[in-house]
């Protein structure tokens, strides 16, 4: 028979073991600092496993997988996943500061034209495919989401939140101007301050036009529709411009577009 203290022993190897496997795995959920001394180091390792791989096998993704996410996350222990999505937010002041760039290049494209497979493979996370899609359908006009993605996103999970909590499927414009009030998106003092100076200048515009016309300027709202964040109930298009405005509209549905799902 087994002893009470081979039982022990016999557990404290097996937490011992699992210690060290989640220390070997284990990598910092944040992205990697762009030091040249990092990405030196991390170009030298995508070489070294370029050598190691049959690049007539596998997707794309799988590639990016072996070459990219698999070195940074393993050897450096930072996420791909943060630093893919870092360099989005970022990459206009990157490029021209560090061979990161041009050495994430060949992922950077392979990801943004497989989006799908590039989450469902988990080498991207929800928020950063939400991000990259938006962006995607922005075209021209991503240069106002990079610097307003962070509100976007809040204002896109409160509407979600909202409808699970009312168990509602669609929500109405004037529900969401409501959102936006009670919360800090528009800052009340900074709120005020606008509608005041607006009012002293334009006397005979609406209030609900001051509102659209702000929320256009933190978030982008107008454009939220070829961006692909919200669509009619019944999946066409939409443009939201003058949903805020013209207070008529207000009971007007809309619904958040699958991509920006969690």
């Amino acid at each position: 028979m087994l002893t009470y203290n081979h039982h022990c022993r016999v557990l404290l190897m097996s937490v011992s073991f699992a210690a060290v496997i989640i220390a070997c795995t284990a990598f910092k959920d944040e992205p990697m600092p762009l030091s040249q001394e990092n990405v030196e180091k991390y170009m030298a390792l995508g070489i070294e496993a370029s050598r190691k791989i049959d690049p007539n096998v596998g997707t794309r993704i799988d590639k990016v997988i072996k070459l990219y996410r698999i070195p940074l996350e393993k050897k450096i222990g930072y996420s791909f996943d943060k630093t893919f999505r870092y360099w989005l937010v970022n990459r206009r002041s990157i490029s021209g500061t560090t061979d990161f760039s041009s050495f994430m290049m060949p992922a950077i494209q392979a990801i943004q034209e497989n989006l799908d497979e590039a989450l469902r493979k988990g080498l991207i996370s929800q928020r950063t495919y939400n991000f990259a899609t938006a962006m995607r359908n922005a075209a021209h006009y991503e240069y106002v989401v990079i610097g307003r993605w962070d509100k976007i996103e809040k204002l896109l999970n409160m509407i979600l939140e909202d409808q699970r909590n009312n168990n509602a499927k669609t929500c109405t414009y004037g529900r969401f101007l409501k959102l936006v009030l009670q919360s800090d998106i528009l800052p009340q003092d900074q709120l005020a301050n606008a509608l005041a100076v607006e009012k002293e200048r334009f006397p005979t515009v609406s209030k609900f036009y001051m509102l659209e016309s702000l929320l256009d300027r933190e978030v982008d709202f107008r454009s939220w529709g070829r961006m692909g964040l919200i669509s009619n109930p019944d999946g066409t298009g939409i443009n939201p411009s003058g949903m805020i405005e013209d207070e008529s509209n207000h009971n007007r549905e809309f619904v958040v577009t699958n991509q920006c799902r969690k």
